[in-house]
């Protein structure tokens, strides 16, 4: 073989790893989540229960969480999932893991483990409970998270 068809071949094969590796990177492109922060203000009542409405929820992420302020004593947050077939909301918390998520500290966000993705929604909503507390609590929060948080747990 010549040393002008050696250069053409190597050169051709150069190319075609070239193009591999362009449509390879293309395919594992990072899709964006639905991280961006939205304002919440629950208003317990003596049924204790506030939820935000619903945000689309993108992938399998944590829900982010940042409280402004506080009722005495914390209180416990939940996510929920939207059934549009159903048209109903469905606690998805991750209860197993760490139990039931409660915050009682402000400025200093966390992540809620919820299974909403996973469970085939794509819609969720947080929701706080507090029995029997006429107080607020506010803060922001985003159905998926970007950067690493600590999760929230039963002692939180």
């Amino acid at each position: 073989m010549g040393i002008k068809k050696f250069a053409a071949t190597l050169a051709a094969v150069v190319m075609a790893f070239s193009c591999m590796a362009v449509s390879a990177s293309a395919a594992e492109t990072a899709t964006c989540n639905n991280h961006d922060d939205t304002a919440f203000s629950f208003a317990f009542s003596d049924w204790g229960r506030s939820n935000t409405t619903g945000r689309s929820k993108t992938d399998t992420s944590g829900t982010y969480i940042i409280a402004n302020t506080i009722c005495n004593g914390g209180f416990d947050v939940y996510v929920d999932g939207h059934d549009s077939s159903a048209g109903e909301w469905a606690d998805c918390t991750d209860k197993t893991t760490r139990g039931q998520p409660h915050l009682k500290t402000t400025n200093n966000p966390g992540l809620i483990s919820q299974w909403v993705y996973e469970n085939g929604y794509r819609t969720a909503r947080l929701g706080g409970y507090k029995w029997g507390s006429n107080r607020s609590a506010t803060g922001l929060w985003s159905p998926d998270s970007a950067g690493s948080y600590r999760y929230l747990g039963s002692t939180t």
